[in-house]
């Protein structure tokens, strides 16, 4: 089971300062077939840029958000990784009608759930919306507490309806509140969906479509089903997604780079 550290034990129990790389922040630029990366560049108006390098330049547009919302992580010391802080009351970044994969895809990046945050469902990564009719896509969301940790879920639809919805819930460990956590989730064509928490392993299930739906709905950080009652509460950052299958392998080596910057033990 997984443990997160206070700096000074990260400092004295496993590795120093110097063991952490400068660079790890920037790892998702290695992960094959990168479609976006939102990380740490930001304007005035808050809107929050992709550094991807894609020609499609997808930047979310902010929603109710400051420069005050964007904070950075206090385990790596000087505040490498930045996070956008989410208040849960109407408040998210969103790109309309993008980020549609026609094909297997991969999504990720890292979460924090106070212990006071409600665990009521509430949209990490989200291109979903299922009150105006059948545009369900694909999403990542917070629904459920699992013993006394809150977990995640990763969901997906080959044609809208509620009738061709598959989802995973991954096991989580007890320590996902009040520390940063680790979330993948991965569709492959014709195969099916998959996603982890942390440390914990992939779980899998079948979807034989050859890509999720297409729905023309936006893509959301922060929110889902278009609908500020679905907010997130708490902290997210770099967010990332890739036109593939990440393997696990790739996957691994990915949480091993940036574990440490989040306060979080490498796996073996």
């Amino acid at each position: 089971m997984a443990r997160s550290w206070t700096l000074e034990q990260l400092a004295t129990k496993y590795w120093s300062y110097a063991d952490i790389s400068p660079a790890a922040w920037m790892a998702p630029m290695q992960l094959p077939l990168l479609w976006a990366f939102w990380a740490n560049t930001f304007d005035a108006t808050m809107s929050w840029y992709d550094q991807s390098l894609s020609p499609a330049g997808n930047t979310l547009m902010a929603v109710n958000a400051a420069a005050s919302d964007v904070g950075c992580s206090v385990v790596w010391p000087g505040g490498l990784v930045p996070y956008v802080g989410l208040t849960g009351a109407s408040m998210y970044w969103t790109y309309a009608a993008a980020m549609a994969p026609t094909g297997s895809f991969s999504v990720g990046g890292w979460f924090y759930v106070a212990t006071a945050s409600s665990y009521a469902e509430q949209g990490i990564v989200s291109k979903w919306e299922q009150t105006a009719g059948n545009n369900r896509g694909y999403r990542v969301i917070l629904p459920v507490t699992v013993g006394d940790a809150p977990g995640i879920s990763f969901w997906a639809s080959s044609l809208g309806t509620s009738a061709t919805v598959k989802y995973v819930l991954p096991v989580c460990d007890s320590e996902t509140r009040d520390t940063w956590n680790f979330f993948c989730g991965r569709f492959e064509s014709g195969v099916g969906l998959s996603a982890k928490i942390n440390e914990g392993a992939f779980v899998s299930t079948t979807m034989a479509s050859a890509a999720v739906f297409d729905n023309n709905r936006a893509f959301e950080i922060g929110r889902e089903r278009e609908r500020n009652t679905y907010c997130f509460t708490g902290r997210i950052a770099q967010v990332w997604m890739t036109h593939s299958k990440v393997s696990d392998t790739f996957v691994h080596w990915l949480y091993n780079a940036q574990a440490p910057l989040f306060g979080r033990e490498r796996e073996p």
